[in-house]
C-alpha cells in the first residue's frame, strides 16, 4: 500500500481505537516507527490535529474538538443528511443516534442563521422509513460494531461465541474481512478457522467476543467484499446454481423494478410474462424467494432444481392434510 493509503489507514485506526502508540501503529500498518512520525507530520500540515500523550498509557489521538469550517453547508445539504439519517433507522445501523447528533452539530456550525432552517426542521416528515427493529442491546451492538471496524483495520483476530441456527453455540476464531447490511440486519464477513472457509455471521447472534491483539491474519488473496456480496442472492453462501424461471403478473412487474443479482437476465415474453435467468450462491434463499411468488412463478430449468422445489411444495401441503 502506498503512502496515501497508509496515511488514511493510520487515521482510520486512530478514529476506531481512540488512542494508539507509535509501535502499535507501525506494527499494524507494517512500516517503521519513523514512517509513522512522518505520516503524522503530513497530516498535521494538512490541518488534522493529531495530539500525543506521554507515559505508559499514552499514545497518539485525534483532537475531537478541532475547528472545522462547515460554512459551505446549506439548508438543502442538511435536509439531505437528515433524510439519510432517517434511512439508517431502517437498517439497524448502531450509530444512528450519534449521526443525528453530528447533524445537529453541523447545523450549529454553519453560517446560516437559525431561522433559515428552523422552519424546515419538520420538512423530512414526508419521508417515512419502516424500521426493522431487532431485540439487541444497543450499547453492546455499538461496541461490537466499533471493535469489528478496528479489527478489520488492524488485522487482529476475534474470538466470538456464536449462536448458529443449525449447530447451536460455539466459539470461533475469525479473521474479519468486512461488514454488510441486508434487509435491516448486519453481518460480519470473516474467515472462520473452525470451518476453514469465509462465512457470514449475523452480528446479533454474536453473544460474546474478545479481540486477540497478538493474533494477526492476512486477508485471502484476491478477496473482494463487493464480489462476495454481488455473487450472492442473499446472505447464505451455499452452493452456486444456475436457474431459469417463468414469472407472470403482478410479480413480473415487481421483478423488473429492481436488480436482485448482478448477472441476472430478464426477457419479456409478453405484456404479463417474463423469463428470469441467473447464477448465484444462496440456494436456500432462492427457493424461499420462488415460493413467495406462489403460482405466479414456475421453475423451468434445470430439471433437478425444478424437481427439488416441487418436492418442497408437496411436503408443505402435507402439513395441512
Amino acid at each position: 500500500m502506498g503512502e496515501v493509503g497508509n496515511t488514511i489507514r493510520l487515521l482510520t485506526i486512530l478514529q476506531s481505537k481512540g488512542q494508539a502508540k507509535g509501535d502499535y501503529l507501525a506494527d499494524r500498518i507494517e512500516v517503521s516507527k519513523r514512517q509513522i512520525y512522518r505520516y503524522i507530520g503530513q497530516l498535521q500540515k494538512s490541518g488534522i490535529d493529531i495530539k500525543s500523550k506521554r507515559g505508559r498509557y499514552g499514545g497518539f489521538y485525534l483532537d475531537r474538538n478541532q475547528f472545522l469550517n462547515f460554512n459551505s453547508i446549506n439548508k438543502e445539504d442538511i435536509e439531505l443528511m437528515e433524510l439519510a439519517c432517517q434511512n439508517l433507522k431502517g437498517t439497524n445501523f448502531p450509530h444512528t443516534k450519534e449521526i443525528k447528533n453530528i447533524i445537529e452539530k453541523l447545523k450549529s456550525s454553519t453560517s446560516l442563521p437559525y431561522s433559515q432552517y428552523s422552519s424546515n426542521i419538520k420538512s423530512t416528515d414526508y419521508y417515512i422509513v419502516k424500521e426493522n427493529s431487532s431485540n439487541v442491546n444497543t450499547t453492546y451492538a455499538k461496541k461490537l460494531f466499533d471493535d469489528m471496524r478496528a479489527s478489520i483495520n488492524t488485522r487482529e483476530k476475534i474470538r466470538i461465541l456464536y449462536k448458529s441456527n443449525s449447530s447451536g453455540e460455539s466459539y470461533r476464531n475469525v479473521h474479519p474481512y468486512g461488514i454488510f447490511s441486508n434487509q435491516g440486519e448486519m453481518y460480519l464477513v470473516a474467515y472462520c478457522e473452525k470451518r476453514k472457509d469465509i462465512r457470514s455471521f449475523k452480528t446479533n447472534r454474536i453473544i460474546d467476543y474478545e479481540i486477540l491483539e497478538e493474533k494477526r491474519y492476512k486477508i485471502k488473496e484476491n478477496f473482494s467484499m463487493k464480489e462476495y456480496t454481488d455473487l450472492s442472492f442473499g446472505v447464505f453462501k451455499d452452493k452456486k446454481i444456475y436457474f431459469k424461471l417463468k414469472i407472470t403478473h403482478p410479480f413480473s412487474t415487481i421483478i423488473k423494478e429492481r436488480e436482485h443479482i448482478k448477472n441476472e437476465k430478464i426477457v419479456e415474453v409478453d405484456e404479463n410474462t417474463i423469463t428470469y435467468e441467473a447464477e448465484a450462491m444462496g440456494k436456500t434463499e432462492i427457493i424461499s424467494w420462488i415460493i413467495s411468488m406462489k403460482t405466479y412463478c414456475e421453475v423451468l430449468e434445470p430439471k433437478n432444481f425444478r424437481k427439488e422445489v416441487k418436492e418442497i411444495l408437496q411436503n408443505m401441503l402435507r402439513v395441512y392434510e
